[in-house]
């Protein structure tokens, strides 16, 4: 019998060493029955420290003495020890050492014994705090640019984040959407172009596709410019298995091309009428349009383009100079202004000389 416990012993002996758990029992005076090696490492203590016998509020202050991330006295960590043990026959805490946190599972036990398991939980932890932090990044980002994501499996059913909801005027809940359901709040003559724009990048295995559509609000009736970009990803045989994309409402932007389009016609049609021609030059795309009434007036061609070379060509030598120093000066200004000036020309096609008034703004 007694080689019988003897075995159990060093079989209990090799289990403690072995866990990668730390690992102690106190009994109802709070004296070490028993502990492991692991436990040992994480409180720092040496094992001729815990002998059985030994007081956990010794090991706890001396092992506080060496590392004390929390400040806490040993008064304060039994008071918060009895506070949660009454709580319950089990319960959890945390350690926290440099950069380590460890996860204390507490039982006590028939006679007032105690028993705790510390596991080692850094690396899901600080893994959690990452997702933490990323989820958080993504909901500021969301919020600066008006992003609303959505993802979609091979069924197409949508799930969608609150903003997605929110732009297409459905009430946010479990926030998932049919295929079916989407298509009917495109506005009808804009379904063939998000549908072409889809098929085209399945039909060339694209990962990725983008389109411009409006939508109608379920709730207003509002109708609402969307911008879409959505990823595919697809398995090892090229099928489609899901979709990750996000929604950006630009219809503020489409309003303002379309009040500038408006702007700028109704200056081309004031401009004809008044037999005036119009050279405009935009610095930052480097991009020049010439009317029809400038080609006219200068004699220069359709088919030429509209650059600085023709119109020089056309000034007379005596201004040319003048004329580049006031359009150099005024572009060198870099802000609103204007300037005007009197040139002499020769027209193109028949070489005829005659004065043009030009402004510039």
């Amino acid at each position: 019998l007694s080689r019988e416990i003897e075995i159990k012993s060093e079989q209990l002996s090799a289990a403690l060493a072995n866990m990668s758990q730390g690992l102690c029992m106190y009994d109802k005076d709070q004296r070490l029955i028993l502990c492991n090696r692991r436990y040992l490492e994480i409180l720092e203590v040496s094992p001729d420290m815990a002998p059985p016998g030994a007081r956990i509020g010794d090991l706890l202050r001396f092992s506080l003495d060496r590392r004390n991330p929390t400040g806490k006295s040993v008064t304060e960590i039994f008071s918060e020890f009895h506070s949660q043990r009454r709580g319950g026959e089990s319960f959890r805490s945390q350690l926290r050492r440099d950069d380590k946190i460890y996860n204390v599972c507490h039982s006590v036990m028939a006679g007032g014994y105690w028993v705790a398991t510390f596991e080692d939980v850094t690396v899901q932890v600080e893994a959690q705090e990452a997702l933490r932090r990323g989820e958080e990044r993504l909901r500021l980002v969301h919020e600066a640019t008006g992003l609303a994501d959505f993802e979609s499996g091979a069924d197409g059913l949508s799930t969608c984040s609150d903003r997605f909801f929110e732009q297409l005027g459905l009430p946010v809940g479990d926030n998932t959407i049919s295929p079916a359901d989407w298509v009917e709040l495109v506005h009808p003559d804009d379904r063939n172009v998000l549908e072409g724009a889809i098929l085209e990048a399945l039909a060339q295995r694209r990962d990725w596709f983008s389109s411009e559509f409006r939508i109608k609000r379920a709730d207003t009736g509002e109708m609402r410019w969307i911008s879409c970009r959505t990823m595919m990803q697809r398995d090892e045989e090229g099928n489609l298995t899901r979709t990750i994309g996000a929604h950006l409402d630009i219809t503020e932007h489409k309003r303002a091309e379309e009040a500038l389009r408006e702007s700028e016609e109704r200056f081309r049609l004031a401009a004809e009428a008044a037999g005036l021609g119009v050279w405009d030059f935009d610095a930052a795309l480097n991009r020049r349009l010439w009317s029809d009434r400038l080609r006219e007036i200068l004699g220069i061609s359709p088919d030429v383009a509209p650059n600085i070379g023709p119109v020089l060509d056309c000034v007379h030598p005596a201004d040319r100079s003048k004329f580049v120093g006031q359009v150099d000066a005024f572009l060198a200004l870099q802000r609103p202004g204007s300037f005007q000036t009197a040139l002499r020309i020769h027209r193109a096609d028949t070489g005829a000389a005659e004065w043009d008034m030009v402004n510039g703004w």
